[in-house]
């Protein structure tokens, strides 16, 4: 009954090889690590939470996690940079889409999936980057005014008018990483993170945190909870319908779109654009 044992038993993955086979060269380089054990352990990664490095660790250790990934006890687990670049090269390509349609069309091809009653939702997610890595936003600048900025400044490189009669040029903005911002205001229109300039301060309710943050989207079959389209978007008010939409979209040009009658969602999607 393990959660690994059932997926085994009922995911076939063999696949996955066919789905990225252009991605790698036939005749030169070393031999690849098998496609199908790279996508198991990033299966892994997701199912337990695991970053890549611990993910590698745990690998090596765990004898149920080598199982699931076809490794004896003898054979070598695939360094993490190896993970890391192959997640960049296969996510460029789309290659994640296309193995999460094909297990879609495997579960119904198995008869799970009814498509007439689907449920949408977002959900937060934190980005990993603090709030002390904000920093104010530096406007841009048009031509004229760059070279007007440089003809104020004096052989020092300072502005012309920032020199004081007392010498005291006043308190510079806080540099990102500096843990006292007591009083400053931070928003979207005028803050990125230094560290992670997509993630956007959001909160998804009155008297929550406000957080750096991320909203995935899922569209899920309520007969069966299989998750037919999946996706992520920066943190905005207006994400969650308009991701909602497009999924729709998606399967429209499936099987399924034609069965649909009934959509679930939550007052976030009450908007009159959207119904």
């Amino acid at each position: 009954g393990h959660i690994l044992r059932r997926i085994n038993k009922r995911v076939k993955l063999g696949f996955v090889s066919s789905e990225v086979r252009h991605l790698y060269s036939e005749d030169t380089g070393r031999p690849c690590i098998e496609p199908e054990l790279v996508f198991r352990m990033w299966l892994l990664g997701y199912l337990y939470g695991m970053s890549e490095k611990r993910l590698c660790e745990e690998v090596l250790m765990h004898a149920g996690y080598r199982w699931f990934c076809g490794l004896d006890f003898n054979q070598t687990v695939p360094d993490r940079t190896t993970l890391v670049k192959l997640r960049r090269r296969w996510a460029e390509d789309g290659a994640f889409e296309r193995v999460m349609q094909q297990v879609v069309s495997q579960c119904m091809a198995a008869g799970l999936v009814d498509g007439r009653s689907l449920a949408v939702d977002g959900t937060e997610v934190t980005a990993n980057a603090s709030v002390k890595s904000l920093e104010k936003i530096k406007p841009l600048v048009d031509l004229d005014e760059y070279l007007k900025r440089l003809g104020s400044e004096d052989d020092s490189g300072r502005k012309a008018d920032d020199r004081k009669d007392d010498g005291n040029p006043g308190d510079p903005p806080r540099k990102a990483g500096d843990p006292e911002f007591r009083g400053e205001k931070f928003s979207n229109a005028t803050h990125r993170s230094k560290t992670d300039a997509d993630a956007r301060l959001f909160r998804k309710g009155r008297g929550k945190e406000t957080k750096l943050r991320y909203l995935v989207h899922d569209l899920v079959d309520l007969s069966s909870g299989v998750i037919l389209e999946a996706s992520a978007s920066q943190a905005n008010s207006k994400a969650e319908r308009q991701q909602a939409l497009s999924m729709l979209d998606t399967l429209l040009g499936t099987s399924i779109g034609d069965q649909i009658e009934t959509l679930y969602a939550d007052a976030g999607y009450a908007a009159g654009s959207f119904l």
